[in-house]
């Protein structure tokens, strides 16, 4: 998870780790569903189709994205396929591994203003110390 090597090492004394994740019972709650969205701006339209498997025993989500970029104006396209692999956790798992590395915890919320965090939020934020 963090390595001392990496975050830890690279940050002065002082310094802040501010990352966010996938919150364990926001996922549990509302688990991630297959989806469709359409962003349109000027004369090109993104189109992306989010497919999410979900392991309840490893608590991963193999999420595989297919995007379509158009440009309108000549209806020309790209197409692109990527997946990706994201670990929920809960508050608990991630002070204690940021523990172990070397970190305090000074705040954490449901979004980068740290607002307080509930069983319904999907997403949070964490702010540590070295």
């Amino acid at each position: 998870f963090v390595s001392k090597q990496n975050i830890y090492d690279s940050l002065k004394k002082g310094g802040l780790f501010i990352f966010d994740f996938w919150h364990t019972p926001g996922i549990l709650t509302d688990l991630p569903e297959k989806r469709t969205r359409i962003f349109e701006e000027n004369d090109v339209q993104l189109e992306r189709h989010s497919e999410p498997e979900i392991s309840l025993r490893s608590r991963l989500v193999k999420i595989k994205f297919s995007i379509k970029i158009k440009d309108i104006r000549n209806e020309t396209f790209y197409l692109s396929h990527e997946t990706h692999m994201v670990r929920y956790f809960t508050i608990d798992e991630l002070a204690e591994k940021l523990k172990v590395s070397g970190f305090e915890i000074l705040s954490h919320g449901n979004d980068y203003e740290l607002n307080p965090l509930n069983q319904k939020d999907r997403y949070a934020t964490i702010v540590a110390k070295k």
